[in-house]
């Protein structure tokens, strides 16, 4: 896997079936990244999925592997660090969020919220819920963990999680 370019590497987790979309900024300017398991956004996703299931991972791995069995995914508005030029961002986001057409879309940033709203509107999906949480930095990180369990709870009362992990 450590040959594999960004998007090899996320494409390389995409579930069959996409439950939930999740929507983050960017990759991190600093070679870390989310399906890499060394980022930020990955560490406190993992430590509120653990605390939702009651289930340490073995490895970051493994748990990437149970994101993606869960029908979890994580696309970013922008998919190249430190862009200037956004182009059609906003397009391009668009057509990968009818590509996967999620029954939910979970923002990971407040400041991204009016670009990604943007973007699912003219995807044209009906997701059965859309939230937001903020980005795990900054101070933000416990907020960021209870802001997650409070959604991923949700998403279970919703039907669009399991309530237990899968075998």
């Amino acid at each position: 896997m450590a040959n594999l370019s960004i998007e090899e590497l996320r494409r390389s987790f995409k579930p069959k079936t996409v439950n939930v979309l999740f929507i983050g900024e960017s990759p991190p300017s600093n070679g870390t990244f989310f399906y890499k398991a060394d980022s930020n956004l990955f560490d406190y996703t993992q430590v509120a999925f653990s605390q939702l299931y009651n289930e340490g991972f073995e490895s970051g791995f493994r748990f990437l592997e149970i994101f993606r069995d869960l029908g979890c995914y994580l696309d970013d508005l922008i998919l190249i660090p430190n862009i200037d030029n956004q182009g059609n961002v906003f397009e391009s986001l668009a057509c990968r969020i009818r590509d996967v057409s999620p029954r939910a879309v979970v923002t990971v940033m407040i400041g991204i919220v009016p670009a990604v709203w943007n973007a699912y509107d003219q995807s044209g999906i009906e997701a059965r819920m859309y939230t937001r949480i903020p980005f795990p930095a900054y101070g933000h990180q416990q907020r960021f963990v209870s802001n997650m369990v409070d959604v991923l709870q949700e998403l279970q009362r919703a039907a669009i999680l399991p309530s237990k992990l899968p075998n």
